[in-house]
């Protein structure tokens, strides 16, 4: 009974594990990545913020201890709760605005444009623009 169920959490555990990616990201992959975490995080800094403004206004509207050894109210403890936590969404936010800003500048870095290029033109010299993937290497 003991090999099955170690056999079976194995195939579980092993199921989940993926060879790597073959398909390659383009630039709209990236960008569209982007776009959604960026998107996730502000929806994250929003939520956060209104959660900490609606803490600290229950807070302060919130009864004053009555007794010799209470120091928080019931009311003041929920808003120091509800406070606490908006700040650690606001926290958590941030890894969402790194990542699209990492993929952000993946997606710059492989691009299509048009490059100038000096072409001879009889006796003088002529500007031609060509079709050219470019890709930026940070140095």
């Amino acid at each position: 009974m003991r090999k099955l169920f170690v056999s079976i959490l194995c195939l579980f555990f092993f199921s989940c594990i993926t060879a790597q990616d073959s398909h390659q990201r383009t630039k709209e992959d990236y960008l569209l990545r982007s776009k959604k975490q960026k998107t996730m995080g502000t929806v994250m800094i929003f939520t956060g913020t209104a959660m900490m403004v609606t803490g600290a206004i229950v807070t302060a509207t919130a009864e004053k201890p009555t007794g010799w050894f209470e120091i928080f109210s019931e009311g003041q403890a929920i808003g120091m709760t509800i406070f606490s936590v908006g700040s650690l969404v606001d926290i958590a936010s941030i890894p969402f605005f790194v990542t699209a800003g990492t993929n952000a500048r993946k997606a710059a870095k492989i691009s299509f444009s048009n490059q100038q290029i000096i072409v001879p033109h009889y006796k003088s010299f002529a500007v031609k623009s060509m079709p050219a993937i470019t890709i930026k290497i940070r140095i």
